[in-house]
Protein backbone atom coordinates (compact mmCIF):
# COMPACT_ATOMS: atom_id res chain seq x y z
CA UNK A 1 0.00 0.00 0.00
CA UNK A 2 1.14 3.55 -0.94
CA UNK A 3 0.31 6.74 1.24
CA UNK A 4 1.32 10.40 0.94
CA UNK A 5 0.81 13.46 3.09
CA UNK A 6 -0.99 16.53 2.63
CA UNK A 7 0.53 19.48 5.30
CA UNK A 8 -0.14 23.09 4.23
CA UNK A 9 -1.25 22.70 0.77
CA UNK A 10 1.91 20.91 -0.52
CA UNK A 11 1.82 16.67 -0.59
CA UNK A 12 4.81 14.56 0.45
CA UNK A 13 6.29 11.49 -1.84
CA UNK A 14 4.32 8.88 -1.76
CA UNK A 15 6.07 6.22 0.43
CA UNK A 16 5.14 2.24 1.47
CA UNK A 17 2.95 1.64 4.37
CA UNK A 18 3.70 -2.10 5.31
CA UNK A 19 2.20 -2.50 8.55
CA UNK A 20 -1.08 -1.86 9.90
CA UNK A 21 -5.03 -2.17 8.62
CA UNK A 22 -6.10 -0.98 5.78
CA UNK A 23 -8.99 1.43 4.83
CA UNK A 24 -12.33 -0.03 5.36
CA UNK A 25 -10.89 -3.59 6.92
CA UNK A 26 -13.64 -4.64 9.16
CA UNK A 27 -10.39 -6.10 11.15
CA UNK A 28 -9.61 -2.18 12.06
CA UNK A 29 -12.77 -1.61 13.66
CA UNK A 30 -12.71 -4.75 15.81
CA UNK A 31 -9.15 -4.11 17.05
CA UNK A 32 -9.63 -0.72 18.04
CA UNK A 33 -12.80 -1.38 19.76
CA UNK A 34 -11.57 -4.03 21.68
CA UNK A 35 -8.28 -2.05 22.25
CA UNK A 36 -10.66 1.01 23.42
CA UNK A 37 -12.65 -0.85 25.68
CA UNK A 38 -10.12 -2.81 27.55
CA UNK A 39 -8.78 0.69 28.01
CA UNK A 40 -11.51 2.23 29.46
CA UNK A 41 -12.47 -0.80 31.72
CA UNK A 42 -8.71 -0.89 33.60
CA UNK A 43 -9.35 3.48 33.55
CA UNK A 44 -12.36 3.01 35.02
CA UNK A 45 -12.66 0.13 37.31
CA UNK A 46 -13.33 1.57 40.56
CA UNK A 47 -15.58 4.49 39.17
CA UNK A 48 -19.34 4.61 39.44
CA UNK A 49 -20.30 7.24 37.77
CA UNK A 50 -22.59 6.70 35.02
CA UNK A 51 -26.03 6.10 34.06
CA UNK A 52 -27.98 3.27 36.26
CA UNK A 53 -30.30 1.17 34.31
CA UNK A 54 -32.48 -1.62 35.63
CA UNK A 55 -33.25 -4.81 33.50
CA UNK A 56 -35.42 -7.10 33.57
CA UNK A 57 -34.99 -10.15 30.99
CA UNK A 58 -38.13 -11.94 31.22
CA UNK A 59 -40.95 -11.06 29.22
CA UNK A 60 -42.69 -8.56 30.89
CA UNK A 61 -40.65 -5.73 29.20
CA UNK A 62 -42.84 -3.08 29.21
CA UNK A 63 -44.79 -3.47 32.53
CA UNK A 64 -42.82 -0.78 34.89
CA UNK A 65 -44.03 -1.94 37.61
CA UNK A 66 -42.15 -5.36 37.04
CA UNK A 67 -38.65 -3.11 37.75
CA UNK A 68 -39.77 -2.73 41.57
CA UNK A 69 -39.05 -6.24 42.34
CA UNK A 70 -35.60 -6.83 42.93
CA UNK A 71 -35.44 -10.68 42.82
CA UNK A 72 -35.66 -10.62 39.31
CA UNK A 73 -34.24 -7.16 38.33
CA UNK A 74 -30.41 -6.67 37.21
CA UNK A 75 -29.11 -3.57 37.28
CA UNK A 76 -26.18 -2.03 35.22
CA UNK A 77 -23.81 1.42 34.96
CA UNK A 78 -24.05 2.83 31.32
CA UNK A 79 -20.82 4.96 30.97
CA UNK A 80 -19.56 4.83 27.61
CA UNK A 81 -20.51 4.06 24.11
CA UNK A 82 -18.76 2.66 21.43
CA UNK A 83 -19.46 2.75 17.67
CA UNK A 84 -16.22 2.49 15.12
CA UNK A 85 -14.46 4.87 16.26
CA UNK A 86 -16.32 7.05 18.04
CA UNK A 87 -16.96 7.13 22.31
CA UNK A 88 -19.39 8.86 23.85
CA UNK A 89 -19.33 9.38 27.45
CA UNK A 90 -23.31 8.48 29.71
CA UNK A 91 -23.42 11.12 32.83
CA UNK A 92 -26.17 12.94 34.29
CA UNK A 93 -23.94 15.99 35.28
CA UNK A 94 -21.62 18.20 33.77
CA UNK A 95 -19.25 17.85 37.00
CA UNK A 96 -19.22 13.94 36.29
CA UNK A 97 -18.32 14.55 32.94
CA UNK A 98 -15.63 16.22 33.82
CA UNK A 99 -14.45 13.47 36.42
CA UNK A 100 -14.32 11.25 33.76
CA UNK A 101 -12.95 13.10 31.19
CA UNK A 102 -10.00 13.80 34.19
Amino acid sequence: MLASVIDGGSKSSQFIVSCGTKQGCILATLLFLTFFAMLLHVDYKHCNIGVPLALRTDRNLFDLRKLQSYSKTTSALVRELLFADDCALAVHTLHEAQTLLD
